[in-house]
Formats: structure tokens, sequence, C-alpha cells
């Protein structure tokens, strides 16, 4: 085995570690800010739903970890037997209030507010979308535990709860989410709400804070759209938040030669993570937990690995 070329694999292939504790369930309200994934190639195909609470309260960090969504689609990529996923995260007040909503756009300047806002648009205009989301999350209610009070469910795809059913979604034209036409999606309106993973790299949505531009009696409010950050969809499936200004700290991995020159010892912090373990990267590549017990002693022998530390 060779030693050096282990020890650049194995920084290379460090993934970012997250506190991730398990939590009770809880049920959908108003304003809970939804995270949608969903097959774009057969817009009938089933939903994945996680609700991560309320927006306000989004801390810098892992979302949803890879396993989550590989659970429901298998493998990302363009390869035989994998699947491309689309992103997107949207949260509404009640319908009927102030149309405020949050949605996330296309956003190709992650760690920098993007240029070009959201688009807000009319309490008449808004409000509906505000209708389509709280459907979606009361379709979403008592999933599984993912984080704290956050739940992920499974949504079929003819559901009307569904949200490519919600989105007005067709087998002809799958890729555009725009809630049938209520949210304008023009690169000068903020974009696409939603992102296409096909295993390539990361890919990045912005999250807005968006009030309508009227209020339900009709008078201007002359409110502006609010940038609260931005989501990292990573090739695995995993989802990270980082709110501006901030940035996630990757854990360290180290890989040193033991004593009897026959094993490695490999350490990481912080603690709490699973050491995972793969002999190729990318779309289709099988990770092994190799353990929790830290540092771990490995056998020097055999093909080259790439090593992760997560959840």
């Amino acid at each position: 085995m060779n030693m050096k070329k282990i020890w650049t694999l194995a920084l290379a292939g460090a993934a970012l570690a997250a506190a991730f504790p398990a939590g009770a369930q809880s049920t959908y309200t108003a304003g809970d800010l939804l995270l949608i994934f969903r097959n774009p190639g057969a817009p009938t195909a089933d939903d994945l739903e996680v609700n991560v609470g309320r927006p306000s309260d989004l801390a810098t960090g892992q979302l949803v970890p890879a396993s989550v969504v590989q659970t429901e689609f298998g493998a990302i990529g363009t390869g035989a037997g994998e699947v491309t996923v689309g992103f997107s995260a949207v949260a509404a007040n009640a319908p009927g209030t102030d149309g405020t909503l949050w949605l996330t756009r296309a956003d190709t300047t992650p760690g920098s507010q993007p240029s070009v806002a959201s688009a807000q648009q009319t309490y008449s205009s808004q409000n509906p979308v505000t209708q389509r989301i709280g459907n979606i999350g009361v379709g979403y209610n008592m999933g599984t535990a993912v984080s704290g009070s956050a739940n992920a469910v499974t949504i079929s795809g003819g559901d009307l709860d569904s949200y490519q059913t919600q989105g007005q979604q067709s087998v002809s034209a799958p890729n555009v989410i725009n809630f049938n036409g209520y949210e304008n999606v023009n690169p000068t309106k903020g974009g696409n709400i939603e992102s296409v993973q096909d295993g390539s790299g990361n890919l990045y949505e912005a999250l807005w804070k968006v009030p309508a531009t009227t209020s339900p009696a009709g008078v201007a409010t002359g409110a502006s759209d609010t940038y609260l950050g931005y989501f990292t969809f990573k090739p695995s499936g995993e989802v990270d938040f980082t709110k501006p200004g901030e940035g996630v700290t990757p854990p360290t991995l180290a890989i040193a030669l033991a004593p009897d020159q026959q094993h490695v010892i490999v350490s990481w912090s912080p603690a709490g993570n699973t050491l995972y373990s793969s002999t190729t990267l990318g779309p289709g590549s099988s990770w092994a937990a190799v353990g929790t017990n830290n540092p771990a002693t490995l056998p020097a022998s055999g093909a080259a690995q790439f090593f992760y530390v997560g959840k």
C-alpha cells in the first residue's frame, strides 16, 4: 500500500461532519421550512420531503444526511440504475394571512448574497403559493424522525400533496417548478426555484424570505426580500445549510503508520462520527462503515482506499 497516496486520498475524501442528534417526531405548522426532493425524470414518482422547522431557527451545519436521500432514490448520477434528484426548499405563513414565503433560488455565488433577489409577487399571486405549500406540509405530517424535530416522509407522486402535483408538473416539462405559474422563474427574477443534482458536483440554493408586495387588503408594503443563507446539495445527497458570514469547518482526518509497520492508524475529530471507506469515488461508489472507534487501526495492505468522516 502506498502510504503517501493513501494520505492524499483520505484528505480528498474527507466529508463534512456535523452533529446529527436523533429526536422526536413533529407535525407540520404553517411557516415550517420543507426541503423537497424528487426525480425530475419521473414526475409521477414519489417525492421525499423533510421538515426542518422554522427558517429563523436554521443553523450552519448538516440538515439531511446522504443516507436519507439515497434510501429513497438510490445512487445519484446519470449512469445505468442512477437517477437525478431535484432539490428545493419552501415555507409559507398560513394561507390568507400576509402571503409571506421562504423560497430557494439557484445560487452560483455561495458565500455571498446573489445579486438578483427572489421575485416578490403581489399578495394575490403569492397566496395561492402559500396554499400549495400548506398542502405539501399536510401531506408531510408524521414522517420518520431525521434530526431534532425534523421529519422525512415519502409522498406518492399521484397524491394531491405531492410537490410535482402542486407545481403542476408534467412528463413533457418536469424541470420547472413555479407553482402553476404563480412564481416568476425568469433569470431576472431570481431564476429556478429548484436545482437538479446529477452527481457531478455540489449545487447551491439561496434561501430568501419573500414578503408580498401588497398586503391582503391590497396596500403596498414596500418590504424587501431578505437573504438568509444557502444550501449545499452534495452529489451524495447530503444537504447542508450555511448562514451569511459563516462557514462549515470540515473534520480533521489523519493517517499514520503503526509501529509494527503492518497497520495504519486513522484518527479524526470531532468525536461522535463514523469513519467510512471506499475503493472508488464518484456516482455509484460504495461506502462502508469502518466504525466509530477513534482511532481506528487498519491493515496496511490491499487496494488504496478513500476515507471520510460523517454521520
